[in-house]
């Protein structure tokens, strides 16, 4: 369970690591769910959607470590 002022500089450094791997075809990050809307419970997740410029390939993933 993260507060949103706890949160906001995690997800400022996690638009950083993505602005490096896509550059210029970052739109945004939207917090969206329980996060965004201030009811956080002790076992909610962070729901997050990644905005991109132009195509992607499904099969050029990206392995998330």
């Amino acid at each position: 369970m993260a507060q949103l002022q706890t949160l906001m500089p995690i997800l400022q450094e996690f638009r950083q690591e993505l602005a490096k791997f896509y550059g210029k075809r970052l739109v945004k990050l939207i917090l969206f769910g329980s996060q965004a809307r201030g009811n956080v419970k002790e076992d909610s997740d962070i729901d997050i959607m990644v905005v991109l410029k132009g195509p992607i390939s499904l099969r050029s993933g990206h392995p998330i470590t």
